[in-house]
């Protein structure tokens, strides 16, 4: 490929996404795992192996689509042929695919014309951390990064805001049973031994039994924002041998160290704010704990969904009107509509004892998680019960529950943001 040309990145992605623009990066020098040209060649390799799936609308459509399959060397062998291997992955994500289904459902296509373009690739399996990067879409030099990283018995999230190489803000989430203070300054230490590459700065200790955040900060090691650097570096150099206006989701792995790139997702196009918020709120208004992207200097006024009526009645055969929404944990819903949605809000978010939402479990708990902060043009964290109370939010969805309901509910919400700070307004 000549790199004095401009790069075609959809025909580039072409059936199979993920390997095709990883190979791309790979052939420009870009640290990749390796990737198998046949089942064959990964049996030989006597390496434990990802089977990930590809499809042409994973690039620049919807994340976890498919699912894909982790398979040890033993278990790869019994696969005989790269032909059964992909009957037997299809068959698999026809039979356990549900997001899949409703994808097709929402879209009004067969669900036969969607797996027939379904394929796979063979990956070598990379130890070590989980990270995904993306560049702020409307403040230049802002990065979000996301961690992840699973053993035995825990898993450990992180989330990280860095800006001119600087973390301004960011937190931490294990999950693990059993929670006390002391059993939570034990997991502490134990974590900035075992797993220091996930601790952010600033991040705090958190249980997932009961919501309870540890009075105490994990002390990080002092090489933890020059690896930082490393990633976003290697996060520009990716972006610029693709699109440089474009702010994608880069997944990596990290082992010892070293950053691999696993994935390119097609994200916004950069567009920095016009204008700064520099007025105190109005009245009615409510200032955002957590700002991504920016409106207007007018803003935007939004019919904003609060319930879904399919999550009712199942029925995805038909879109809903999704201008805004606080379904940012909706699942395939929420994920089909984030590219479509103007504003979304992280509603019921899980707060530190500073008051800053908990983002490392917001939008590291899954694809459609982070999918809500990344793809929409503005992501907003305020509570939910500062725009509607609960007892209204309690009538809404009595109403969607009655027979005949065929509409979503929603109330309409004005916002203006800057990308660092934004108001919400209820409008009548």
């Amino acid at each position: 490929m000549d790199p004095s040309l401009p790069l075609d990145l959809a025909a580039l992605a072409g059936m199979q996404p993920k390997k095709n623009i990883v190979r791309y990066l790979a052939e420009q020098g870009i640290s990749t795992p390796k990737i198998f040209d046949c089942l064959d060649e990964a049996i030989a390799s006597g390496k434990d192996i990802l089977v990930r799936s590809e499809h042409p609308h994973e690039f620049n459509r919807v994340s976890g689509l498919f699912s894909s399959l982790s398979l040890d060397h033993s278990s790869l062998a019994n696969s005989k042929t790269d032909q059964s291997l992909q009957q037997a992955f299809v068959k698999r994500n026809e039979q356990e695919g549900y997001a899949a289904k409703s994808y097709s459902k929402f879209w009004s296509m067969s669900q036969e014309d969607l797996l027939k373009d379904l394929s796979y690739s063979l990956w070598e399996k990379l130890p070590g951390s989980n990270r995904c990067i993306v560049a702020d879409s409307a403040i230049p030099y802002r990065y979000h990064i996301m961690a992840s990283r699973e053993d035995a018995s825990f898993r450990y999230q992180s989330y990280a805001l860095i800006e001119h190489g600087k973390e301004v803000f960011g937190n931490y989430h294990q999950s693990f049973r059993d929670w006390d203070q002391n059993i939570g300054l034990w997991y502490s230490q134990m974590i900035a031994r075992h797993a220091p590459d996930l601790i952010p700065l600033t991040g705090y200790v958190f249980s997932a039994l009961n919501w309870v955040f540890a009075k105490r900060q994990i002390r990080n090691p002092s090489w933890l924002l020059h690896e930082y650097h490393e990633m976003i570096s290697l996060y520009e150099r990716v972006r610029s041998l693709t699109d440089p206006n474009n702010c994608p989701v880069v997944e990596m792995q990290t082992v010892n160290g070293k950053h691999y790139v696993l994935q390119y997702h097609n994200g916004r196009d950069f567009q920095p704010a016009a204008f700064v918020l520099d007025r105190p709120p109005e009245e009615g208004e409510h200032e955002a704990v957590y700002v991504r992207g920016a409106t207007p200097p007018e803003g935007l006024t939004c019919k904003t969904t609060i319930f879904h009526i399919a999550q009712i009645n199942h029925d995805l055969s038909y879109p809903q009107v999704h201008e805004a929404s606080f379904l940012h944990r909706g699942g395939i819903i929420a994920e089909q509509m984030a590219r479509h949605t103007k504003v979304q809000f992280m509603g019921n978010l899980l707060f530190n004892k500073d008051g800053t939402p908990n983002m490392a479990y917001e939008i590291t708990n899954s694809h459609y998680a982070r999918s809500g902060l990344i793809f929409p043009e503005v992501a907003l964290g305020i509570p939910m019960d500062r725009i509607i109370s609960r007892e209204e939010v309690s009538a809404l969805i009595h109403r969607a529950h009655q027979p005949g309901q065929t509409e979503d509910t929603f109330i309409t919400v004005h916002v203006i943001s800057d990308g660092r700070k934004a108001y919400v307004k209820r409008v009548e």
